[in-house]
């Protein structure tokens, strides 16, 4: 005969089931909270490399690095911006008059207007500083959101990373153009590019780092800010040396 167990046993059995699954959705409360809570740039490379979660994570969350990226665009934005529209602005007091005095015109070899009327002033057939003011402001856009606590998929961070690569490029050929064939430096030019240099380093060291641009690049993005700095110094010694060798009688002549 069957033994019929006892209605306070009963009792206890399903006591300590209820138990047991309050245990298990704590457990996945607790993952879901980790999970949303994971910036994959704040995450270490080998962890990152080893936590299969962050690879369905939709977008990233606001982080340490999140935000000192963010606050980086918004001064960038702003600094570019102001600079990009100062250029549009005298643009077009040139354009009204050609006999027009610009403010930043120093010297022959420091002036804005010598760089403005050259055919390198438009490379794509209108002014270059109007795309610095429209890629200045998106930056200042994107700074704000993430500062708002937005998220993007990577998708657009792959988007931004081309923006930023192709900004780069346009300035170092400005650079090359001003240096040895325009003979002659800009100074709105010159905030442009010392905004733009850092803003590409930034944002790569960033998308590598948070694995946007493949996991291969996590380590590659680690080290690149370790060193943002260095990187940033290296390549304004460069524009540097440059302007400094081929204006070196100008620079004697202010000795």
């Amino acid at each position: 005969m069957a033994r019929v167990p006892s209605p306070a046993a009963v009792r206890a059995d399903d006591a300590a089931h209820l138990e047991r699954e309050d245990l298990d959705t704590d457990h996945l409360d607790r993952d879901d909270v980790d999970r949303d809570d994971v910036d994959p740039a704040d995450v270490e490379g080998d962890d990152l490399e080893g936590d299969d979660r962050l690879a369905g994570l939709p977008a990233d969350r606001p982080g340490a690095a999140t935000r000192a990226l963010a606050v980086w665009l918004v001064v960038a934005g702003a600094v570019g911006g102001l600079a990009a529209f100062v250029l549009s602005w005298d643009k077009v007091k040139l354009l009204e008059n050609p006999d027009t005095h610009l403010a930043c015109n120093i010297s022959p070899f420091i002036s804005c207007g010598s760089v403005m009327v050259s055919r390198q002033a438009a490379a794509f057939g209108f002014p270059n500083s109007f795309l610095g003011v429209a890629g200045f402001a998106m930056l200042l856009a994107i700074g704000v959101a993430l500062l708002a606590g937005g998220a993007f998929r990577r998708w657009f961070w792959v988007g931004l990373q081309v923006g930023v690569v192709a900004g780069l490029a346009l300035v170092a050929w400005l650079v090359d153009q001003s240096v040895f064939h325009i003979h002659a430096l800009c100074p709105w030019c010159m905030v442009v590019w010392s905004v733009m240099i850092p803003t590409f380093v930034v944002v790569t060291a960033y998308n590598l780092r948070a694995g946007h641009l493949g996991r291969s690049g996590v380590t590659a993005g680690r080290v690149l800010t370790r060193h943002l700095g260095e990187v940033v110094v290296a390549a304004f010694a460069v524009v540097v040396a440059l302007a400094g060798v081929e204006f070196w009688p100008y620079w004697q002549s202010l000795l």
